[in-house]
């Protein structure tokens, strides 16, 4: 059964470039994320992020913007109502100095008195139109309302200290609103400059200007005899010159920062100021008569400088709402400016990049198609791009790798239908191979029960060599401990036939004694008789000891005859084991020599066997070896039966291959 072959994703190995599949610190996420998706994803995600991005950036630039006009709205709601809040000062500030020089007797004051009240309520009603929605927008409602509210309480005939009361109320609500609406915090150094001067230090100024008017008026009035008013004057004296110092300060730094507005600037009046104040000291200190009858002039002047400086301060406050208009076009202009590029630039971005995405989308497409072409088995086509960026050349490397291909297909053609013949020789010699060697094991297998036979004979002839061999040496050493005992009965014999002899001449003495004794008897008995009747009983004793000795001789005799027997045995017995002695000694030496002979023997039996354990190891070893050398057979043959059925899967697949 033919196998399809096993094609498996490439890993990257060791002489690929190390670069794509190494670690990216940081990217690492980023790069684990677009390896799991597509382009089209890709280029989404990468699209939305930069469309977030730049959304985000419109969208500060757009608040930032925007707060900047709104800044612009504020400071021009701001100017608007510092214009309609001076006369209201103006006001309140003329009624207070009136009233002051007429209660010290001036009755020239009393014109101003009336129109200072007339010009109040005009210039409330004026505020009251002016405000509107612009309170809102600072927040200045409530205060606004508390401001008028004041205004309408204000009596016709009020003494000071409720002028004083209203007059601070507004000067309150007019610093609130400066600061609310950030005249005195504009990003414009000119305007910033202007706005300082006119909607602080000059409204200072005619303040100050003011109350030296009618301190003036109240010291003339009393031919200099009030001290106070005049300590006073000379305060607010102080106070003008440093209005006027900052003032021109100011102004100085607008003309700097923006030259072409110093024509529209009223820069005498603050000139005109600077000389009334240099009159205080010419008037009050000096007391010049001339100077002290005038105090219509002093009145009039005071009173014409505070509606020039009040005038001038109109005139800034319009010339500003000016300036702040056309910065807030400036600034719409800007943004809408701004943002119109901003649309066109994400225009041409989103164009650009969907056209990038055309390209490279329609690039991955057509490679895709030839690289499925290639994967269905056909080779005929050819990428033929446009163009020349990454797309086309990887096109080009495209057709190079088919025309690769397509030579290494065709040398595959040939070259499988090889290895399918050389593939089935080889199963066949594998599977004649594997039979030659189930045969060597088996006769292996044979040897080696042959083998453990023969061990166990013979290490059962050794172990019998090795018994004869110890009942050998047991045998010579029985034999050399019987020769000792022959030499020992040897020695015995010959002291049995030394004794004999001793024996023989003891019983020859005997011998030798009886027969003296028969001797000495024979003669007693002869005396015997010659006594006759006395000597019949010496004569009977003497034939008993006759009788004695014979028999003593015939004993000794007969005992002398088988000690002579005794000694020729003895004799003979010492020869006999002497004979012995030496069989013996021979024998002895022929069981050492057979327990020497037994013992090689026993020893070349272990040896053998230990060598027949040795070969019988080797042999199992072999047999071992040659039952895994017939399993490797037996494996190779599979291995080639399954490489002849992948060499024909490989010849079919490579047949699949269309190339022309």
């Amino acid at each position: 059964m033919n196998r399809p072959l096993p094609f498996a994703p490439s890993t990257p190995s060791s002489d690929q470039d190390p670069g794509f599949f190494s670690h990216h610190g940081i990217w690492s996420l980023g790069i684990r994320l677009f390896r799991q998706l597509r382009f089209g994803a890709k280029a989404a995600i990468v699209s939305i992020l930069f469309l977030i991005a730049t959304l985000i950036g419109v969208a500060l630039y757009l608040s930032s913007a925007q707060q900047g006009i709104e800044q612009l709205r504020k400071e021009q709601a701001g100017v608007l109502i510092a214009g309609r809040l001076a006369p209201v000062l103006r006001a309140l500030t003329d009624l207070r100095n009136a009233s002051r020089a007429q209660g010290v007797g001036y009755s020239a004051a009393a014109p101003l008195l009336v129109q200072a009240h007339a010009d109040l309520h005009q210039a409330e009603e004026a505020l009251r139109l002016v405000e509107g929605s612009y309170v809102e927008r600072l927040g200045l409602v409530q205060e606004a309302v508390q401001l008028h509210q004041a205004l309408e309480a204000l009596p016709d005939k009020a003494d000071i200290k409720a002028i004083e009361a209203v007059l601070q109320k507004t000067v309150d609500y007019y610093n609130l609103m400066s600061a609310r609406s950030g005249v005195i915090l504009d990003s414009d150094a000119a305007d910033l400059q202007l706005l300082m001067a006119y909607t602080r230090e000059v409204p200072f100024l005619a303040e100050a200007v003011g109350q030296m008017r009618s301190w003036g008026t109240v010291a003339l009035v009393t031919q200099l005899q009030d001290p106070a008013a005049i300590q006073r004057l000379f305060g607010w004296s102080a106070r003008a010159q440093k209005h006027v110092m900052e003032s021109k300060a100011w102004l100085q730094g607008v003309i700097q920062a923006a030259p072409t507005v110093e024509k529209q600037l009223d820069l005498a009046v603050l000139e005109r100021a600077q000389t009334y104040v240099a009159q205080v000291n010419k008037v009050f200190a000096k007391a010049d008569p001339a100077l002290v009858a005038d105090v219509d002039g002093w009145w009039r002047q005071g009173s014409q400088l505070v509606v020039d400086l009040y005038a001038t301060q109109a005139a800034a406050m319009q010339m500003a709402h000016q300036r702040l208009e056309a910065r807030l076009v400036a600034a719409k202009t800007e943004r809408n400016l701004s943002m119109g590029l901003i649309l066109l630039a994400l225009a041409l971005a989103g164009y650009f990049f969907y056209s990038f995405y055309c390209v490279m989308d329609g690039g991955l497409k057509e490679t895709r198609r030839h690289l499925e072409a290639m994967s269905s088995g056909d080779l005929t086509t050819q990428p033929s791009p446009w163009g020349a960026d990454d797309i086309a050349a990887l096109m080009l490397s495209l057709r190079q790798m088919q025309d690769s291909l397509r030579a290494i297909v065709g040398d595959m053609h040939v070259a499988s239908d090889e290895i399918v013949g050389s593939s089935a020789d080889i199963a066949e010699g594998s599977i004649d191979l594997s039979a030659r060697t189930e045969a060597a094991a088996s006769t292996l297998q044979e040897t080696a029960h042959a083998l453990a036979q023969i061990s166990g004979t013979i290490q059962n002839s050794a172990q019998n060599a090795e018994q004869a061999a110890a009942m050998a040496t047991d045998n010579a050493k029985t034999a050399h401990e019987a020769g000792q005992i022959m030499q020992r009965m040897v020695a015995t014999m010959d002291d049995i036939g030394t004794a004999s002899g001793k024996i023989n001449d003891i019983i020859g003495t005997i011998d030798g004694i009886a027969f003296q004794t028969n001797i000495l008897a024979l003669n007693a008995a002869v005396e015997a008789a010659r006594a006759g009747e006395a000597g019949r009983g010496f004569a009977v004793v003497a034939t008993e000891v006759r009788n004695l000795a014979q028999r003593s001789a015939a004993a000794s005799h007969e005992i002398r005859q088988l000690i002579s027997d005794n000694v020729v045995q003895a004799l003979q017995g010492v020869q006999v084991a002497n004979e012995a002695g030496a069989s013996i000694a021979k024998v002895q030496a022929n069981a050492d020599r057979i327990g020497q002979l037994i013992g090689d023997i026993a020893a070349d039996a272990r040896a053998g066997a230990q060598g027949i354990v040795q070969v019988d190891e080797a042999t199992k070893t072999l047999e071992h070896s040659t039952q895994q050398n017939a399993a490797l057979v037996e494996h190779t043959a599979a291995a080639s039966t399954t490489l002849r059925e992948q060499a024909q899967a490989l010849s079919e697949r490579v047949a699949r291959f269309r190339m022309s």
